[in-house]
Order: structure tokens, then C-alpha cells, then sequence
């Protein structure tokens, strides 16, 4: 079962260029060694702990989303983990979001028989807790929540 990171009960605002940065300097080399739940858990409290400023969070201006899914070129298809933060700034209509993702290989496709690809959505910090446990529900956290193999990854989209 996935727990949420200890809070440290700091909570700043930072720039909307300023996510990926923020998260790198947060999680540092240890992303390496993570595990999908030590990852999960660090981007949540990330989340929780660190404000953007410049973005509606009551209007889809900063969320959570946690996807998985078998990706890749039909030879070299692979089981993805991805955990993303989303921030999108206010007012301007033409923005692109910003996406910070912390994303591990699982394996082959076999390597998670059974499991169906998907999604799920955290819109607000409140929402948090609920969010993780209904991940902790999710066949694929319940294989992968051990596995490694991790990468940082910030893009406008």
C-alpha cells in the first residue's frame, strides 16, 4: 500500500517555468533508484507542498495525473508508468500546459499480463488522499509499486 510522503508543512509558490526545476532540485539523483510508489509519493507531496503561482487550481490550472499504458514501436513496445503534474496559466487561452512527468519503464508487455491501460485524474491538493487511495486500488500499482527505472521529463505541450 502507497502512503504519502512525510509533510514538512512548507508551502511555497513558484513560477509557472519553474516546475521542473523545482521537482528536479526536490528529488535530485535519487530518482534513479525510486520505486513507482517512492515516486508517487514524492510527486504528490510535491503537489501538496508547492504552489504555482499564476494558475486557477479550482479551474484545471494545476493537477495530477497518474497513467499507464504499453507504448512504443510495434517491436519495441513497453509497459509506462507515468505520474505527471499539469499546470496551465491563467488567462491566457493560448498557453500551452506544462508538463512535468516522472515516468519508469515497467517491462515487456507480458511483464504486466492482465492489467488495461488507463488513467486517473487528482484536480485539487485536497483531493489527494482519496486520489491515492484509489490508486492503491489499481492492478498496475499493486504489480509495479516496487519497479525502478525512472526519468524526469518537463514539456510545453
Amino acid at each position: 500500500m502507497l502512503c504519502l510522503a512525510a509533510q514538512d508543512g512548507i508551502t511555497t509558490a513558484m513560477q509557472i517555468d519553474d516546475v521542473g526545476d523545482r521537482l528536479v532540485a526536490r528529488v535530485g539523483n535519487a530518482i534513479a533508484a525510486m520505486t513507482v510508489g517512492e515516486a508517487l509519493a514524492q510527486m504528490t507531496r510535491f503537489y501538496v507542498d508547492e504552489r504555482v503561482a499564476g494558475v486557477a487550481i479550482d479551474d484545471d490550472g494545476d493537477m495530477l495525473l497518474f497513467q499507464w499504458g504499453c507504448y512504443g514501436p510495434r517491436d519495441r513496445k513497453v509497459w509506462i508508468v507515468d505520474i505527471v503534474r499539469q499546470v496551465i496559466a491563467v488567462g491566457n487561452n493560448d498557453a500551452e500546459p506544462v508538463q512535468v512527468h516522472l515516468r519508469a519503464e515497467i517491462g515487456p508487455p507480458d511483464a504486466v499480463e492482465g492489467v488495461v491501460a488507463g488513467d486517473r485524474w487528482c484536480a485539487t491538493p485536497d483531493a489527494v488522499e482519496a486520489f491515492v487511495d484509489e490508486l492503491n486500488a489499481e492492478a498496475i500499482l499493486q504489480r509495479a509499486v516496487d519497479r525502478y527505472c525512472w526519468t524526469i521529463e518537463v514539456e510545453q505541450v
